[in-house]
């Protein structure tokens, strides 16, 4: 019997190697999380997982008007159903647990009812423990405070081949037969389709740790939410009605002790894998160039840039230059004042636009000379973009000879004129091609020597 566990994941960077842990522990083959884009430092966990093996990630950015966590859902079951016999799809603070085993619970449901193809799972609702802010530890440990009674609300774990769609709580049986998680035909409300009117503990339960700590809420309630097409925000008032609860349930220990076991391995994976220190730096940026170096690199060190758009790419060096190995993202990804980050796939370290953008002008003239010597139009561009002042336009004459334009010779008519009226002569006079190119980059202090 195969198993996988598959979730929609953004912002969850201080819970997810925990899920993933969990589930591992409980013995589910292969994990899916479908990545929404985090900004928390979720997406490079999951990338870094994703590139030692331990578990699938799907790039999956939010579209207009299509609920990203449906869609993620249908996508999982139509492009990975069909390899396994069993199939859990819930979100990152809910966890499966059953009496014995997860396979020994499906085996006795087939056992008691051969047709059956999803079980409803209800929740057990924990709440904040009358905590009022993060502390460290994990959630499984640090909440033991519950409701009484499960909830009419279900989540599914189903046979992904019999399923026609996911409907984020309920699936579409193509064939087969629903039940509960106490062997029982489940009584449907006639309200609400993701609630059953005959739900109790059964044999699992799903433990949906709902508020956390009132920091925690919080700071959830304000991400955007992945059922919805357009983006809404949960009432944060609510958690008054979750701080203390009547019961108290644990984890088994012994399902704790394998978590945190396993929790341990998988940040040590990422912590000491190979590509952990790496960090891309970017040295040169334009309207449609993104070139990037990450010391220590070789030709295989795959980087990952993801804009603000959501368009995630990966890059291998693409580039040999005097100084080492270059990345560069081109015309179909150029900036035009997006922002963007890149990370190492494999390291937790991320370079961030709004950051690295302040990159002063004679800088990117001296990377580009560095790093990329023969890249005639952005060295020319560059060349008088740096020309800020006369001290710059000093240290840019020295660095920059008209000699250096060989295949682009209008560049080195334009700076040879520049030059030449800057020590007296009658002001230089473009060209109708060279007026439009320095109508685009000419800088206040250069504009005296050029009579445009």
């Amino acid at each position: 019997m195969k198993l996988a566990v598959c979730a929609i994941a953004r912002n969850e960077a201080s819970y997810i190697v925990e899920w993933i842990a969990y589930y591992k522990a409980l013995g589910f083959d292969e994990i899916f999380v479908y990545d929404n884009v985090s900004d928390d430092g979720t997406s490079e966990w999951l990338a870094a997982l994703d590139k030692v093996g331990e578990i699938n990630r799907e790039h999956w950015p939010r579209l207009a008007n299509i609920p990203p966590q449906r869609s993620a859902y249908e996508h999982f079951i139509a492009h990975h159903g069909r390899r396994f016999d069993w199939a859990l799809i819930c979100d990152l603070d809910e966890f499966l647990v059953c009496d014995t085993s997860v396979r020994d619970f499906i085996l006795q449901g087939m056992k008691a009812r051969p047709d059956v193809k999803a079980f409803g799972v209800p929740w057990l609702i924990f709440g904040a423990d009358g905590q009022e802010e993060q502390r460290p530890g994990l959630v499984i440990e640090r909440f033991t405070n519950c409701k009484a009674e499960v909830d009419k609300t279900i989540k599914s774990l189903f046979s992904p081949r019999h399923a026609m769609r996911m409907r984020t709580h309920i699936c579409d049986l193509i064939q087969g037969e629903y039940l509960t998680s106490a062997y029982e035909q489940p009584l449907w409300s006639d309200v609400i389709p993701i609630e059953i009117e005959n739900a109790t503990f059964g044999h699992a339960t799903m433990h949906h740790y709902y508020t956390k700590s009132r920091e925690e809420w919080v700071r959830r309630r304000t991400n955007p939410k992945a059922d919805r097409g357009e983006i809404s925000f949960s009432n944060v008032k609510r958690f008054d009605q979750y701080k203390s609860l009547p019961e108290r349930r644990e984890v088994a220990p012994e399902i704790l002790s394998i978590v945190k076991y396993i929790h341990e391995e998988l940040t040590n994976l990422v912590t000491h894998h190979r590509f952990a220190d790496l960090k891309p730096e970017l040295i040169y940026y334009s309207s449609t160039d993104i070139v990037l170096i990450v010391p220590g690199a070789d030709s295989t060190t795959p980087v990952r840039v993801t804009f603000e758009d959501g368009i995630e790419d990966v890059y291998y060096p693409n580039k040999d230059s005097a100084q080492g190995l270059v990345y560069w993202v081109g015309h179909r990804f150029a900036p035009n004042g997006r922002l963007f980050k890149a990370s190492v796939v494999g390291s937790l370290h991320v370079m961030d636009s709004a950051v690295a953008n302040i990159l002063d002008p004679m800088i990117k003239l001296d990377n580009l000379l560095a790093y990329l010597p023969t890249y005639e139009e952005a060295i020319y561009v560059a060349t008088l973009r740096a020309c800020g002042s006369e001290d710059d336009f000093r240290a840019v004459r020295a660095k920059i000879q008209p000699e250096r334009f060989i295949q682009f010779k209008e560049y080195a008519d334009v700076w040879r004129g520049i030059l030449a009226a800057a020590d007296g002569a009658s002001p230089l006079v473009p060209t109708d091609v060279q007026r439009s190119m320095l109508d685009k980059h000419l800088t206040n202090f250069l504009k005296p020597y050029c009579q445009l």
